[in-house]
């Protein structure tokens, strides 16, 4: 029962500041002429458990979407928290930086014995 109430109010408490955040922002781009892009707003939730609440985000008229995983920055952040398929593009991308320079990597012309 106790565990509940402290969820509960934390969710709450999470949601009201939210809110907060989102009032601000959308204060701030008025100020400067600039509006929210509801398809280009995503969302998404990282937890602990297994459970994923996949629904959208309705605040005012808007309704942003959610999404298991996004770039951001270099990384790559996804619902479940976990970094293999950040790993595995790594990879690949490394991958393909070789190949595409293979030919100059083999080439005779190359030095390599260090100055």
């Amino acid at each position: 029962m106790f565990t509940t109430m402290m969820s509960s109010f934390l969710i709450n408490t999470l949601l009201q500041r939210l809110l907060r955040i989102y009032y601000f922002v959308k204060d701030c781009l008025v100020l400067v002429g600039l509006s929210i892009n509801e398809d280009k707003t995503k969302y998404t939730q990282i937890k602990k458990t297994g459970t994923k609440d996949i629904t959208n985000l309705n605040i005012d008229n808007y309704a942003f979407g959610n999404v298991k995983n996004f770039n951001y920055l270099v990384s790559i952040l996804n619902a479940d928290n976990k970094m293999n398929i950040e790993i595995a593009e790594r990879i690949t991308k490394g991958n393909k930086a070789y190949y595409a320079n293979a030919k100059l990597i083999k080439s005779k012309f190359l030095k390599k014995t260090p100055k």
